[in-house]
């Protein structure tokens, strides 16, 4: 018996790539995984995937651009009463990719908040599930543009590299 068996797992950008794939890998596992993804047919898609493996596994709506949304899927998973073992911060916003002179100020702070501002949000939001005897997992996908500049990626980069700090 796998060690995650019976636990609970959030996954966010479940709903394709990497975030599609952990959510899976999770179900094998024994894992009821909490999908969390913008509200696309591919959301639904994985989450009916999931369910095949893990019947009591569910997708809640949530853009961590969004305070508000953000806010909405941590009430969703809290009014369902368990706690969860962990998290995996997986979704990301590469926008935008311009010279930093013509970026707007409104798409650096999109990326600030999908990329990093949002998993603080997110991770404080669900803090009373998360705390307690149990051991729990968070876990941030990053990216090799944490590490090196890429010209035009300015707002990813910085992001990421800040995501790398917060882990």
């Amino acid at each position: 018996m796998s060690e995650l068996q019976g636990q609970t797992f959030l996954v966010t950008g479940a709903s394709k790539g990497i975030g599609r794939e952990v959510s899976l890998a999770l179900a094998r596992e024994g894992a009821c995984v909490v999908l969390l993804s913008r509200t696309s047919p591919e959301l639904d898609h994985t989450l009916a995937e999931v369910r095949a493996i893990s019947p009591d596994s569910y997708a809640t709506p949530c853009d961590l651009g969004d305070a508000n949304s953000i806010d909405a899927a941590a009430n969703t998973v809290l009014s369902k009463g368990v706690h969860l073992s962990g998290i995996v911060h997986n979704a990301g916003d590469i926008q935008p990719i311009k010279p930093l002179f013509k970026a707007e100020v409104a798409d650096w702070t999109r990326s600030m908040m999908v990329n990093l501002v949002g998993v603080q949000h997110l991770t404080q939001a669900l803090g009373s599930v998360l705390q307690g005897d149990h051991r729990v997992r968070v876990t941030t996908i990053s990216s090799g543009a944490a590490l090196r500049p890429l010209g035009s990626w300015s707002a990813y980069c910085t992001a990421k590299a800040g995501l790398d700090m917060w882990t």
